[in-house]
């Protein structure tokens, strides 16, 4: 640290001791849980057991004979890229309709951002409820068509485009709201240059509108990650990992660990995992858009 950031800090010493209490607080909840995941990582942490022997890395070696994990994690790489395009498709979209001055344009805004404010447990009711084989709304609006019904959530395939679909109804406001922002950052001197020197709408977004953009994008793709990879709550309801371990992503497969076998060293090693591979996807994002 050189010595001229050290007389700044010095200099506006008063203002960080008043941020010092929250940045305490913070630190806090999200170092010590960090610390205390790794440490019981480290251990046969049974909680049914009173001896909780030291063991090492043993719990992340468990991970190469472990068949259960991969297909997880690989289920989960298959549910993020997917959830990940469609998502980015339908906000950008709608971000777009939204940003153009149409009648009703505030109530459009608020309706599209209803599934936002609904929670994950509802929103996952909701989708049982839907495609129910026997009660659900979509068989029915197939059997007035004498198209028969269709096994929503007992086909392994079928159970998990529903969670799909469920995902992107979901977060696709969330990113909606993130890109109209961005859009709506957008000087509009650029498009009416652009339109004077004879652009195309194709040109003024490929040139104009999508480098304004990409670090939304970044923050959304980052937060869908993140999302994807703590998703518990909407599995959990809709298809409870199944049929069989159809639906099961990494992230139920260690709330299974954690809870369901109260196994919480490999479910805290696992959550390690997960770490290292957001941050990975992370990196590769930036790259990417960079």
């Amino acid at each position: 640290m050189g010595q001229k950031t050290l007389h700044r800090i010095w200099m506006h010493r008063q203002d960080y001791l008043w941020i010092l209490p929250a940045f305490v607080l913070i630190l806090f909840l999200t170092l010590y849980p960090a610390i205390f995941g790794i440490t019981i990582s480290l251990r046969q942490y049974n909680l049914l057991a009173l001896d909780r022997p030291f063991i090492g890395l043993e719990n992340y070696a468990r991970f190469f004979r472990d068949p259960d994990y991969w297909y997880s994690l690989f289920l989960s790489g298959k549910f993020l890229i997917v959830t990940i395009i469609t998502i980015v498709v339908f906000g950008l979209g709608a971000a777009l309709l939204l940003n153009q001055k149409i009648r009703l344009r505030a109530f459009f805004r608020s309706l599209f951002m209803l599934p936002w404010v609904i929670s994950m447990v509802a929103t996952g009711l909701i989708f049982r409820w839907m495609f129910d084989e026997h009660t659900g709304l979509i068989n029915y609006f197939l059997s007035l068509f004498a198209l028969g019904k269709i096994e929503w959530l007992s086909s392994p395939s079928m159970a998990f485009w529903v969670l799909v679909i469920a995902q992107v109804w979901k977060l696709s406001p969330f990113c909606m709201i993130i890109l109209l922002a961005g859009l709506q950052s957008i000087p509009p001197e650029y498009y009416e240059a652009a339109s004077i020197d004879g652009a195309n709408w194709h040109s003024k977004f490929r040139f104009i509108t999508l480098p304004f953009i990409k670090s939304p994008i970044l923050v959304v793709m980052v937060l869908l990650s993140l999302s994807t990879f703590n998703m518990v709550d909407l599995i959990y309801v809709v298809t409870r990992g199944g049929p069989g371990n159809a639906t099961q992503l990494i992230s139920y497969y260690m709330y299974k660990q954690a809870f369901e076998y109260v196994d919480m060293g490999y479910a805290s090693s696992i959550a390690i995992s997960l770490l290292l591979v957001n941050l990975a996807l992370t990196r590769a994002y930036i790259k990417l858009l960079r």
